[in-house]
């Protein structure tokens, strides 16, 4: 197998000597770091907004979903890279705005909220015309990249750094 013949390098690791374990509980822990600093700016800006729980309950959702199918795709590649952990980081944040907005789209079609019956009778929401939903995720996505990238980080110094590497006895190979 291929697996064999890679070097130990700082920025790679093998699968087979992560610990699963340590993986799983860094994918749990990576949305917390950017979570953390994403409530000091927002405090330091406005007073804490009632959404809070919710904004973490879902990073930390998505963070596990995507995270578990990046690992099942590393575990085929029999490795797992520095770099692949920060894109890991940076893709579930840019994504969790429209992960977030699909989530919302599913329940209103599921409790059909969205018929014209359920709108309300107002002119100021005829007459409004603010971005869309699809703007203001991109929006929210672009802003979110920096801290995605410390979950990535994260993910990486917590469960995939910490393995050394397991030599393989070539002892019996040779006798």
């Amino acid at each position: 197998m291929a697996e064999a013949t890679i070097e130990p390098r700082p920025n790679l690791r093998r699968w087979r000597d992560l610990s699963k374990l340590r993986l799983f509980f860094a994918l749990a822990f990576a949305p917390i770091p950017p979570y953390a600093a994403g409530l000091l700016v927002i405090m330091g800006m406005s007073p804490p907004v009632d959404l809070l729980g919710g904004i973490l309950a879902a990073a930390e959702i998505w963070s596990m979903l995507i995270g578990t199918l990046y690992l099942a795709l590393a575990r085929l590649r029999g490795v797992v890279r520095r770099a692949h952990c920060l894109l890991l980081g940076t893709f579930l944040a840019f994504s969790l705005p429209y992960a977030a907005f699909a989530v919302d789209s599913v329940l209103d079609w599921i409790s059909d909220t969205n018929s014209p019956a359920a709108a309300p009778e107002d002119d100021f929401v005829d007459d409004f015309e603010g971005p869309s939903d699809g703007a203001f995720a991109l929006i929210v996505g672009i802003v979110l990249i920096p801290f995605g990238t410390l979950g990535g980080w994260t993910f990486w110094r917590i469960g995939v750094y910490p393995a050394r590497p397991k030599d393989i006895d070539v002892a019996p190979v040779c006798d």
